[in-house]
């Protein structure tokens, strides 16, 4: 399958979540005025007080079924700027098994500008009719937990023109689909590295290979977002993993990020660069991610235990009921194709799962950067638009300043605490 046709799944954003905690910062005095005060002594250079925020989410503990909270991602925005986040633990799966993406919106104090970004799931859809009825059987099956969406393709343009006005009040694009700076070309690299290891593990298990296509793009758009004019971009990564089946493939298609970017009227240009420099300080926590393995992992077993036991059960119903050999032949093998492509399925859909439940975000961050501070030897991730970075030196480590000007010093001019300057590990 072409990686221009795109499943938007009609842009149905579902903010269903059990267990999760949204982080809600609003700015203190002091921090608007180091804020209002970043271009105070940078002439024409960019200069960001900073500050860390990250979501945390009560989740049941997997080997005491006790419960247990896990800090599932950090970021940084504007130390004045709101931030509301929550991580999705849908009560259903959808065709990946995707868990544990993030919702979150993040905007400056007046409400004019701001980053959102929203968890999308992932659909199905094929030429194969009896896959197809074999999706459907198991959503009716598994009805409380299975909510696999069959939607036909729509290409990248058409998604994203279509979702203007969905997610933006007289929301209208401007012009046509564009590369996304940063991201397309890591974007290919990482494809064609999923790709040979796809290939690598059917050779290992004597199976078709599955194939990964993968494209993004951003639409410009104008709409009105709090009552305020704004103009910004829609940003949209979307992928197709093409499992083959008997009777044609089956491409499950998924949209790992939907980024929503605004600021006021003639300011999108400027502001731009700091909205993406927020993207790229993002960091999620190996740990959330081995929690959501370990989850889906536990729900698959579960699931391929109850579907061999079916299966064994049909054969011998079919073994009983068949009066020829050829007959008897016959059903045992529609019996075993069953069994084998209903594991087929269960793996490459976990599989899917753990490639992508916890990849929101990594291909945008193409133009992230480690610091470190020296004298704490604390390390940090952020964008590496700004060359130089600062940290607090009082012993607080949410605060950061970012600037692209090599003389800026923000001691004495960026709020009453000292600051150190940070360096970018190779």
């Amino acid at each position: 399958m072409s990686s221009s046709r795109s499943v938007f799944s009609s842009f149905v954003f579902l903010f269903v979540v059990t267990g999760c905690i949204s982080q809600t910062r609003q700015p203190s005095a002091a921090a608007q005025q180091s804020s209002r005060a970043r271009l105070a002594s940078a002439s024409n250079a960019h200069v960001w007080h900073m500050h860390k925020v990250d979501v945390t989410t009560p989740v049941v503990a997997l080997q005491t079924h006790g419960s247990r909270s896990i800090q599932g991602m950090t970021m940084l925005v504007p130390s004045d700027w709101s931030f509301q986040g929550q991580a999705t633990l849908p009560p259903k799966f959808d065709c990946n098994y995707t868990i544990g993406r993030f919702n979150f919106s993040t905007q400056s104090a007046d409400k004019s500008t701001g980053l959102q970004v929203r968890a999308l799931g992932a659909t199905v859809w094929s030429t194969n009719r009896p896959a197809l009825q074999q999706i459907q059987q198991m959503n009716q099956q598994w009805a409380g937990t299975e909510n696999c969406q069959i939607q036909p393709p729509k290409s990248l343009a058409d998604g994203l023109s279509g979702a203007v006005s969905m997610v933006v009040e007289n929301g209208h694009a401007v012009g046509g689909v564009e590369p996304v700076p940063g991201m397309n070309e890591q974007l290919a690299a990482s494809t064609e590295q999923a790709n040979r290891m796809l290939a690598q593990q059917a050779m290992q298990h004597r199976m078709p290979a599955s194939r990964l296509s993968a494209e993004a793009g951003r639409l410009r758009f104008t709409g009105t977002m709090n009552g305020k004019l704004i103009e910004g971009w829609l940003i949209a990564m979307h992928t197709v993993r093409s499992d083959p089946s008997p009777g044609g493939p089956v491409d499950l298609s998924d949209i790992p990020l939907f980024a929503i970017m605004y600021a006021p009227p003639g300011k999108l240009d400027s502001s731009e660069k700091m909205l993406s420099a927020m993207l790229d300080s993002i960091q999620i926590n190996p740990q959330w991610t081995a929690y959501l393995a370990e989850y889906v992992q536990g729900i698959v077993q579960i699931k391929q235990r109850a579907m061999n036991q079916v299966a064994q059960i049909y054969a011998n119903m079919a073994a009983d009921n068949a009066h020829a050999a050829q007959q008897q032949a016959a059903i045992h093998n529609d019996v075993a194709n069953y069994a084998k492509q209903v594991h087929s399925n269960v793996a490459a859909n976990r599989a899917a799962a753990l490639d992508h439940s916890s990849q929101q975000f990594a291909l945008h961050m193409g133009d992230q950067a480690i610091y470190s501070d020296p004298t704490t030897g604390q390390s940090v991730q952020m964008s590496n638009q700004y060359s130089h970075a600062w940290a607090s030196t009082t012993g607080n480590t949410n605060e950061y300043i970012l600037t692209d000007s090599p003389s800026y010093n923000p001691n004495g001019q960026a709020g009453s605490a000292g600051w150190t300057q940070m360096t970018q590990q190779n």
